[in-house]
């Protein structure tokens, strides 16, 4: 009797099989029958192309450069409850500290927010005002030197703008021109789910720490003018009336690098070396057909060394306009080599063109 209970309980089990596969095999596809398995494509994709940049807006934006000249010392007088800035011809209310009015502007700052660098493409000159000041503008804040042998000893102004990595330029009627850059704030941006669906690209909760571009303007005074550099004298009634004085022009034009593979930057020396991100060196022996560093072209493209594109340091002063390291003014050649922020290097031309960046963090 044991044996048969244990004999009927196997054979229900086989039933049990039995019967769950005939069910399986009801689906299956006829002989000769083609069975198409589909799956639907999807792009895991987001633009990491972002570009945001922020600017002084409103007071900031339209007093932060406007300035008084000053040769006697009225500010100061008639502002005692103020600090004026000692020996300071040229004044700018000031935010700082140290003083209510400054022979230094207060900085016009620009934050790079985008996931990209951006190049600055700036112009900055002396607009001169209806009336008629001509007392001409000095190329050096001490006055000592000019075109030709002690020309600016006869200028009653010395207006400049003190840019980011940059020596200073001295502003007169005729406009100057320059570009620099500012690095991206890529490092601020993570990717996430959408809430729709799909991926996002944003910046990360509580990211507070961007990449920023800073200028500010300058200003002194010729104390050995003639003092009729500063006003007008009635012939008449002697009467002096004070000299219309120039204003201050500064336009700055951002633009995006964008459509460029990522690259590396390497620094030994006084010279930088740019690599594939994807490859050590890489770029074999054919130079670039173009290299720009902070958006300044390099005039010549060096060879490469081993596959990485080469930017000597005299690549990068010629670049920032001066001929010789001994042009920079003094202690402005570590402001200009510490200033290199991005390379953007192009290999070959036209529709075969590809552009590598790389930043210096």
């Amino acid at each position: 009797m044991y044996n048969f209970k244990k004999f009927v309980a196997l054979g229900m089990v086989a039933t049990m099989i039995l019967g769950s596969s005939l069910t399986a095999f009801a689906d299956d596809p006829a002989e000769g029958a083609a069975v198409e398995v589909t799956g639907a494509g999807a792009s895991a994709f987001v633009d990491k192309d972002v570009f945001v940049i922020t600017v002084p807006t409103g007071d900031a934006l339209t007093n932060t450069i406007a300035f008084t000249v000053d040769p006697y010392g009225v500010v100061a007088e008639a502002n005692s409850d103020k600090k004026v800035e000692e020996g300071a011809g040229v004044l700018f209310a000031s935010t700082s500290e140290e003083y209510d009015y400054a022979a230094t502007s207060d900085a016009l700052t620009i934050t790079n927010k985008g996931s990209i660098g951006i190049t600055l493409d700036i112009v900055a000159k002396v607009v001169p005002g209806t009336a008629t000041y001509a007392g001409g503008y000095s190329t050096t804040s001490d006055f000592s030197g000019g075109a030709t042998a002690g020309a600016d000893a006869a200028t009653g102004l010395y207006l400049a703008l003190l840019a980011d990595n940059e020596a200073p330029k001295a502003l007169s009627a005729t406009e100057v021109t320059f570009t620099n850059a500012a690095i991206s704030a890529a490092d601020q941006y993570e990717v996430k789910k959408a809430s729709g669906g799909g991926y996002e690209y944003a910046i990360k909760s509580g990211a507070e720490d961007f990449p920023t571009y800073e200028f500010k303007v300058t200003g002194a005074l010729n104390n050995n003018v003639a003092e009729t550099t500063w006003y007008t004298v009635n012939s008449s009634t002697h009467e002096k009336t004070a000299k219309t004085m120039p204003s201050l022009s500064v336009k700055f034009t951002p633009n995006a690098i964008r459509e460029c593979k990522a690259a590396t930057v390497s620094v030994e020396g006084d010279d930088f070396y740019i690599s594939k991100a994807t490859e050590e060196g890489g770029f074999g022996t054919t130079a670039p057909t173009a290299i720009l560093v902070n958006g300044k072209s390099v005039a010549t493209v060096a060879d490469n060394v081993d596959g990485y594109a080469h930017v000597t340091w005299e690549n990068v002063y010629k670049a920032w306009g001066f001929t010789k390291e001994e042009d920079i003014p003094e202690g402005y050649v570590d402001v200009i080599y510490n200033g290199v922020k991005n390379f953007k290097v192009t290999i070959g031309s036209g529709d075969n063109a590809v552009s590598y960046y790389a930043e210096i963090k």
